[in-house]
């Protein structure tokens, strides 16, 4: 289950993980893993589904800090982070997966050109207060950048269009040395 270039991913099109999780488009490739969009069998509605990179094998410990990260940033959903749940494939691998949201990273916006200075101060004050609550409970994003951050359109969701939402938080405890070490 682990990614690698061995199993290109058209190939998992149509895997169902877990019984949960059926794989039905890739939606690209990151420094963590392959996200594909998959559709929740039980809850009926679209996830995002991670299937991490074959060199990001975490230890015990490290799981266990992960999940208890996950857990604090899932009570922090209003103020923009993505909750994520981390399973295990049959083989033991990790993957990850969320709620699927329609947008575009922030990478992606910055592309066509620099935000309206009203736009950016939005996208920035909300980046702090997001990551402010986070410390306060001890969790550290660990890779924030533009292609972390999420600007959602609006599709009838909980979270606001135009609202940042921060993907990808905690996954630093999945490296083999954590960052700044």
């Amino acid at each position: 289950w682990l990614v690698g270039p061995e199993i290109p991913p058209a190939r998992r099109i149509g895997t169902v993980l877990n019984g949960t999780y059926r794989l039905d488009a890739f939606l690209g490739q990151g420094m963590t893993g392959i996200t594909y969009n998959a559709w929740h069998l039980r809850q009926k509605q679209p996830f995002a589904v991670k299937l991490l990179h074959r060199d990001l094998q975490p230890s015990h410990e490290r799981v266990v800090k992960l999940r208890q990260d996950l857990r604090v940033l899932a009570g922090l959903r209003k103020q923009g982070f993505l909750p994520v749940e981390l399973s295990f494939a049959p083989d033991g691998a990790p993957f990850l997966a969320s709620e699927l949201l329609i947008g575009e990273t922030l990478r992606e916006r910055l592309s066509r050109g620099p935000l309206p200075s009203l736009a950016a101060g939005i996208v920035v004050a909300a980046l702090a207060r997001a990551l402010g609550e986070a410390h306060k409970l001890n969790v550290v994003h660990g890779d924030l950048r533009p292609e972390n951050v999420l600007l959602p359109s609006e599709d009838g969701r909980e979270i606001e269009a135009g609202q940042p939402v921060l993907m990808d938080a905690a996954l630093h405890h999945l490296r083999r040395r954590p960052i700044g070490l």
